[in-house]
């Protein structure tokens, strides 16, 4: 296991890197971390990975600080997203599926599932489903691969 500082870039890993994933990564130009692993644990206490974030966006001012402001309400409050490497063009495509977090306001969130850009389903922040796709259904495929719905009655 190498380590390297390069410039301001800290980089610890193998002695062949590549670009797209390093063992860990430090860039502060662009304030990215980039890691293979990621062990979350705690003795005691259950892991924690906690995404924070405070308004306001794209707000720069002279001295660098700018003071924290709520998020305003429907505010992507965080996400995780999945993206595959594409060799033909050498580079990693879009977000093939995401999960992330709306500030709702006042200590409240939704939690929303997506696959190949289409919202599937949503976690309102009451702990009501939706389904922003399905009308009167929803599809669904069994153990055996059989295709089906369960419908939706009010």
């Amino acid at each position: 296991m190498a380590f390297k500082l390069y410039n301001e870039e800290v980089y610890m890993g193998s002695e062949r890197p590549w670009s797209g994933v390093q063992c860990f990564f430090i860039d502060p130009s662009d304030e990215l971390v980039r890691v293979q692993r990621l062990d979350i644990g705690n003795q005691g206490n259950p892991g924690q990975l906690i995404f924070r974030r405070a308004g306001p966006d794209g707000v720069n001012t002279a001295d660098g600080f700018v003071r924290p402001e709520s998020l305003p309400p429907g505010t992507n409050a965080g996400h995780i997203a999945w993206m595959p490497y594409e060799a033909a063009d050498g580079t990693f495509s879009q977000r093939i599926a995401q999960l992330y977090v709306r500030y709702r306001g006042y200590g409240a969130g939704s939690m929303h599932f997506q696959t190949s850009g289409v919202e599937r389903f949503v976690i309102q922040a009451d702990g009501v489903f939706s389904f922003p796709e399905c009308i009167d259904r929803i599809p669904v495929t069994n153990a055996n691969g059989r295709r089906g719905y369960i419908p939706i009655v009010f």
